[in-house]
């Protein structure tokens, strides 16, 4: 039996469906996403982490939302968790704009 840590990625957080997935072949977190249905409007993408081997690494998750891509270092291996944090700044503006 092989161990799951050895195969399987994560999204947690801010995504529509947390979910473990095969690593995609290319260690893409786009397919990662799209396995999750995406992130939710209260995502914080600017935040979001890979944790590795208790190393964290940030990732800019933006340039997804915005042309369904992300810069090639943004990898996954087999058994990261990517973890989508919740955006807490609320702006508020108040009078006549």
């Amino acid at each position: 039996e092989v161990d799951s840590a050895r195969t399987l990625v994560r999204a947690v957080g801010e995504v529509r469906s947390p979910v473990s997935i095969v690593v995609p072949r290319d260690g893409s977190v786009v397919a990662l996403l799209n396995a999750a249905g995406g992130v939710t409007p209260n995502a914080a993408l600017s935040r979001a982490n890979i944790l590795r081997g208790g190393k964290t690494i940030t990732v800019d998750l933006r340039p997804y939302l915005k042309d369904g891509i992300l810069a090639p270092e943004a990898r996954l291996e087999a058994g990261d968790t990517l973890i989508v944090p919740t955006n807490r700044d609320v702006y508020r503006i108040n009078g006549a704009v």
